[in-house]
């Protein structure tokens, strides 16, 4: 669901050969079974532009897709920006301004103050850097990361849930508004989750579900307590979650906890 930024290009051929690639590509399937194609997270443009554009912007695993079977050279060097791996003009471009100084750590704040002459390497006249960690876009081409629209990272749903905190009167409907705000805390290190209104369900960040109604929110509006404890566990939320449940006034929310 997540997208990390747009896609540029400088020209408007660029655009239209990656646009036509775009068209030729098999339809993509969503978390809930919906097929979605590439064009969709295409920019429109009818008439020719000059100078750098934005013509694409897409949800991580659409970007992923697009990483593992685009050839397009200039796409890749954006999605390779996007996804932490640095290119080659970045590295020489690095060396150059780190030799430049006396091979050298930088302050804070100035242009690659955080490296210095040991971090690269010269093989065969190109330069490399040296001790870095793999990269999103390395896992993406591995097939690490982003090889299903569901989140794949094992977790446990829990079973049951308690209410940890609650107004001195307990009330089943808000005053002074219709809904209660309701927004999940996931446990750390999970991210976070987006509602979505069409399927009653929570999706987690990096789940890739289309959007193009805007059914998703960070927050569901429930009319009643009664209905919220109904939904919790339909939700199948990861244990140790919290249900934070606000309504107008100071001090009339609820917290309800996820346990096994």
């Amino acid at each position: 669901m997540a997208a990390i930024d747009k896609i540029y290009v400088d020209s408007y051929n660029k655009y239209l050969e990656f646009k036509d690639w775009c068209s030729k590509q098999p339809k993509l399937t969503d978390k809930y079974g919906k097929q979605v194609s590439i064009s969709a997270f295409l920019y429109g443009y009818p008439e020719s532009f000059e100078g750098e554009h934005p013509i694409f912007k897409a949800p991580c695993y659409v970007d992923a897709y697009v990483i593992r079977n685009c050839s397009f050279e200039y796409i890749q060097n954006e999605l390779m920006l996007r996804y932490g791996e640095p290119s080659q003009d970045f590295i020489d471009e690095a060396y150059e301004t780190v030799m430049a100084r006396g091979g050298g750590r930088a302050e804070p704040g100035q242009y690659f103050s955080w490296l210095c002459k040991d971090d690269f390497a010269i093989k065969d006249g190109v330069i490399t850097l040296l001790n870095t960690e793999e990269s999103s876009y390395q896992k993406i081409k591995k097939g690490l990361i982003y090889t299903s629209p569901r989140f794949i990272e094992p977790y446990t749903a829990g079973k049951h849930f308690r209410c940890i905190k609650h107004p001195l009167w307990q009330y089943n409907k808000p005053y002074g508004i219709k809904r209660w705000c309701v927004q999940v805390i996931l446990p750390d290190g999970m991210g976070y989750m987006w509602y979505n209104k069409k399927h009653n369900q929570w999706d987690f960040a990096d789940e890739f579900v289309y959007n193009n109604d805007y059914s998703l929110s960070n927050t569901a509006h429930i009319k009643t307590i009664k209905a919220i404890k109904h939904n919790i566990l339909r939700w199948h939320l990861p244990i140790d979650t919290i249900i934070r449940v606000t309504g107008r006034y100071l001090n009339d929310d609820y917290e309800f906890i996820v346990t096994k």
